[in-house]
């Protein structure tokens, strides 16, 4: 107990020291520090050292460090220097219950709560940070952090992990943990956000609210982050964001880009910018790799959103079961996408009066160099879009525009109720397979009759021969084939070119063949298989 060595507790007197002499007292093997109750002072950075090193703060313990004073650790951000109420260096550490509270800055240094300075597998549960240039900074090296049921609020930067450096090329920050966190009401930038280079997070649940920035911000990092349940609402940027930075050095040593994610169940509502962002901060500075690499989008939904519900620019990445509901801005933005696929997705609303959006449009990626590409070898099928309102309550004026589509296919795609039309720009598409889509069309662009079934059956036949203008029919069962379905028919030994084949649906059921010779002279066509196709509407 920090109390054994003199610590009072009373919110003014200075209990750095004994808070520091408790934990230097702890065995190698480690041991618990704990506050009972009050207000600790510190005016010193308490710095825990010893592994397996447990620091317990009671239900209304808090620790002030408003008066922290010290030199602090140089280089955390860059050229920044910060000091922390707790420097955790050993490994195993537990930091237990509790507030720690105090300003942003003093003497120039930033102030943070908890700095996880290279340690491996620090445990922080259940405590409560604010008022402070950020809740919690992990990096140097760092491995396993976990955090758990951590309230980091009211910080000028809530959560943030990886030191930005400019040259280094091993991560930051390994295999972080953040389960049921709640980072809200970030006053300067995000709930959480990922410097390079931080790999291989997880992200269980949570509460990323009301942040000046976004409420995850994979910024110049974030290899491998996987996010599953968590909520990201009214923040100011944003809810998601996964990018390549362009910072200096990031470029030679891709210090941590993002790639390999996967977002599944989260939900990003009322932001003032995008819902979720995964996409290049500028084409240009990685034409090479051409979009964020990998990704899984599943089950999310953006809904609400002042900006884009999802905007996305993706390479070999998969987007399905999304819902992207009354958002301001398009509901799907795809930018210069490669070897996607979009399956089941949902958009529905998007839009305000007078500015009429999109369900999905295909747009090429932001770049201050040459034009990026067009999407290509897409995979789009299954997807669903259009406005639930009526009259000039209709915001979606278009629910699939292809502009900027130049190979792939389109299939089984249902646009309804959309303001002007459901689909846009489908004339002269280029290498793309375009196939039982549903819907109205703009202007004189041709949508194509979607069919609703496709049946077919084989039989052995053994034409007569045939003389000069002769012909020979046949039969064959089409199971569910009615009269003006369309037919055609195939015969492995029909080969040459003056003899006709053709087909029609003769009566339910019973597709007609009929084989005509115009040459002249006689054909014997050997035995082979006969196939029948039919397409019902």
């Amino acid at each position: 107990y920090p109390q054994w060595w003199g610590a009072v507790c009373d919110g003014s007197t200075d209990d750095g020291p004994e808070f520091q002499s408790a934990h230097d007292s702890l065995p190698s093997a480690g041991g618990v520090i704990e506050a009972h109750g009050g207000t600790c002072k510190t005016n010193q950075e308490i710095a825990i050292t010893k592994s397996d090193a447990t620091l317990r703060l009671d239900p209304g313990t808090v620790l002030n460090i408003s008066s922290i004073a010290g030199t602090g650790s140089t280089g955390v951000h860059v050229s920044a220097t910060v000091i922390a109420g707790l420097k955790l260096t050993g490994s195993r550490v537990r930091i237990v219950g509790g507030r720690i509270t105090g300003v942003p800055t003093v003497s120039s240094k930033e102030v943070i709560g908890i700095h996880i300075a290279g340690a491996s597998q620090a445990r922080i549960g259940g405590t409560k940070i604010d008022g402070l240039h950020a809740g919690i900074w992990m990096g140097g090296g760092a491995v396993e952090p976990t955090l758990q049921n951590v309230e980091v609020s009211g910080n000028e930067h809530n959560i943030l992990s990886g030191y930005q450096p400019t040259t280094s090329s091993s991560p930051q920050v390994s295999r972080p943990t953040l389960i049921n966190v709640t980072a809200t009401g970030a006053t300067v930038g995000d709930g959480l956000q990922l410097y390079s280079y931080t790999d291989d997070v997880r992200i269980f649940g949570g509460t990323f609210n009301s942040n000046a920035g976004w409420g995850i911000n994979g910024y110049v990092g974030g290899g491998t982050v996987e996010a599953i349940g968590a909520q990201l609402c009214s923040n100011t940027a944003g809810g998601v964001q996964f990018t390549y930075g362009s910072l200096s050095g990031t470029i030679a040593n891709k210090l941590g880009y993002a790639k390999k994610g996967t977002l599944i169940g989260n939900r990003a509502c009322s932001n003032s910018g995008p819902g979720f962002s995964v996409q290049l901060t500028d084409y240009s500075a990685f034409s090479t790799i051409g979009g964020v690499e990998d990704m899984l989008l599943a089950d999310n939904l953006s809904d609400n959103n002042v900006g884009v519900g999802f905007d996305l620019g993706l390479v070999r990445s998969s987007v399905t079961g999304n819902r992207s509901l009354n958002n301001q801005g398009n509901c799907f933005t795809i930018r210069s996408n490669k070897s996607t696929t979009y399956s089941g997705n949902q958009a529905w609303d998007c839009g305000t009066s007078g500015t009429n959006r999109r369900g999905f449009e295909f747009l090429t990626a932001a770049t201050t160099g040459s034009p990026p590409p067009n999407s290509t070898l897409i995979t789009f099928t299954g997807n669903q879009a259009g406005d639930t309102r009526s009259g000039g309550s209709r915001y979606i004026n278009f629910a699939f525009d292809l502009n900027k589509l130049d190979s792939g296919s389109v299939t089984d795609n249902f646009g309804s109720n959309a303001n002007t039309a459901d689909w846009f720009n489908i004339n002269g598409l280029s290498s793309v397979s375009f196939t039982n889509n549903r819907g109205s069309v703009s202007g004189s662009s041709v949508l194509g009759t979607p069919w609703g079934k496709h049946i077919s059956a084989t039989a052995t036949w053994d034409p007569a021969s045939l003389g000069t203008n002769a012909e020979t029919s046949t039969t064959l069962t089409v199971t569910g084939a009615a009269v003006g379905d369309v037919a055609m028919c195939g015969h492995t030994q029909v080969t040459a070119d003056l003899l006709q084949l053709s087909c029609y649906v003769s009566a339910a059921d019973t597709v007609r063949a009929v084989l005509e010779n115009i040459s002249a002279g006689t054909i014997d066509v050997s035995s082979g298989t006969l196939r029948a196709e039919v397409w019902k509407p």
